[in-house]
């Protein structure tokens, strides 16, 4: 038991190290406040500076209940003396992202292990989980994402682990890191269970009503947001409503179709193809309620998705789809890797 709390702790210091390095840039090379593409992390870093609670002249997306992975940064803010050049709000969302992101690896580790019982497996799916684009570009640059991707690995492991009674709490933290957890993780458990009720030809009446409680836990929380937030009792769905009102079909012009489907593949290729790629191979191997509750997640992502495009949401791009299905797909998308990798590898040694 030491040993192997050894070899977790030793993990996560190395890879808390990996990701302090990766991230090394915002400290005094950019701003992330600055770039267009990071837009979000102005609302982080004024939480960063002022604590929960504090007023932006703009939130169009709700960015201000987001509160758990900045207002730690704040708390590490308030007690951090200044650094040379090194900006003090990006180091403190880097310190807390990186820790995040280290204990992601660790589980991703631990979960793929349980997966393949085979440690150079699980140690491949870690190194590629964190050399991800995603990684360097949304998890460790001033954004809420390592936080948001660590709490579905939480529900991962509470699921592979049978310990549904969790679920609940892990519902409240995840969305008091990203409000879509709600829909996502959901969504995960539901194809989850439809699933083991198929496959068993019984309905697991305990975890169902642990399901029920884990979705009211979600949304109780993102009402309680909004009210402390904006003093306003808006219900989780209110964002997709609004989308809603400006529904639109957009005018087709078929040629012009296909290359902006053209460009948002080459888009998404970039960004995550590759390890989709690559784990088709092997994801056969992974549990089947595990697939099914990816393929759930990914069919809401893209639903959700077309339903803002149609809503007047002009600039979602393939990446930005990539992205999405990243946080809670890393788990799926580099386990499956890493088999894939682990059995070229063995093939050409032998």
């Amino acid at each position: 038991m030491r040993s192997v709390l050894y070899l977790y702790l030793s993990l996560f210091f190395i890879f808390f190290i990996i990701s302090l390095g990766l991230g090394y840039a915002t400290l005094n090379r950019f701003d992330p406040v600055l770039f267009q593409g990071l837009s979000d992390a102005v609302a982080y870093a004024d939480i960063v500076r002022n604590g929960p609670g504090s007023s932006l002249t703009e939130d169009r997306l709700g960015l201000s209940t987001r509160l758990l992975v900045p207002s730690l940064a704040h708390l590490i803010y308030i007690i951090l003396p200044s650094i040379g050049t090194w900006n003090t709000v990006s180091l403190s969302m880097l310190l807390v992202n990186s820790i995040f992101t280290a204990l992601s690896v660790v589980l991703i580790f631990d979960i793929t292990y349980r997966f393949f019982h085979d440690s150079n497996i699980a140690l491949i799916a870690g190194f590629l989980f964190v050399t991800n684009f995603f990684i360097t570009n949304f998890y460790l640059v001033g954004m809420v994402e390592a936080g948001y991707g660590f709490f579905f690995l939480i529900l991962y492991y509470a699921l592979v682990t049978d310990k549904w009674l969790l679920l609940p709490f892990i519902m409240v933290f995840g969305c008091l890191t990203k409000e879509v957890f709600l829909v996502l993780a959901s969504a995960f458990v539901l194809f989850t269970l439809i699933q083991q009720s198929v496959s068993y030809r019984h309905v697991p009446l305990s975890k169902v009503a642990l399901f029920i409680l884990m979705m009211v836990s979600g949304a109780v929380t993102i009402v309680a947001l909004n009210y402390l937030v904006y003093g306003s009792l808006l219900l989780p769905t209110a964002e997709l409503s609004s989308s809603g009102r400006n529904m639109k079909l957009p005018n087709f012009n078929f040629g012009s179709f296909l290359m902006r489907l053209g460009e948002e593949l080459i888009r998404f290729s970039f960004t995550l193809g590759l390890l989709l790629f690559i784990g088709l191979f092997s994801v056969r191997k992974l549990p089947l309620w595990f697939l099914v509750g990816n393929l759930g997640v990914i069919f809401i992502v893209l639903s959700l998705m077309a339903f803002m495009f149609l809503g007047g949401n002009t600039t979602l791009s393939g990446a930005d789809f990539a992205r999405f299905i990243y946080a809670p797909g890393a788990l799926l998308f580099c386990s499956g890797s890493a088999m894939t990798i682990n059995n070229l590898t063995t093939k050409l040694n032998k």
